[in-house]
């Protein structure tokens, strides 16, 4: 017992509704995935947020810039970061993610609505460097969706693992 991570889910449910599915957006309608599903102890995000200071904490990735009309923003990744497995998270991971999102089209994926409006694709221009292109101006749409590390904010799935798998 001494070898084993015990944690529950954080909120209004007692136990996971899908032991056997870990894709954090896929757990049925009226479920939290990001919050309930242990996600503080299973899944890192792209920056974290001190609750005291309002301050952005590079995590996963170093930083993220916005053009001048706020409809692309580029995120450069923190080289040497690994999935559990050893393989490198890059910007194709973070390309997979966001446009799965986008185009899941069933409204009880968690986060999917807000992708389906907002984004319109991510350009990956090497491994650790994205430009996500939004559909409208957004000036708070990264930090709100993506690096606003200590809640609801959506984390990025190892593609290598989920490409081929209903999401």
């Amino acid at each position: 017992r001494n070898q084993t991570f015990v944690f529950t889910p954080w909120g209004f449910v007692t136990e996971l509704p899908n032991v056997d599915n870990w894709n954090v957006y896929n757990q049925g309608p009226a479920f939290n995935n990001q919050r309930e599903m242990g996600l503080k102890g299973v899944l890192e995000a792209l920056f974290y947020t001190n609750l005291n200071t309002g301050e952005l904490i590079p995590w996963q990735a170093e930083s993220y810039e916005y053009n001048e009309d706020f409809t692309q923003i580029t995120l450069k990744l923190r080289d040497g970061v690994l999935w559990r497995d050893g393989v490198q998270m890059t910007s194709d991971d973070v390309k997979y993610t966001l446009e799965a999102l986008r185009d899941v089209g069933n409204p009880a994926i968690t986060y999917s609505t807000i992708y389906a409006e907002w984004l319109k694709e991510v350009e990956v221009v090497d491994s650790l460097t994205s430009i996500i292109h939004l559909t409208k101006p957004g000036p708070r749409w990264f930090r709100d969706n993506l690096a606003l590390g200590h809640e609801n904010h959506q984390v990025i799935l190892p593609k290598h693992i989920w490409e081929g798998q209903d999401f």
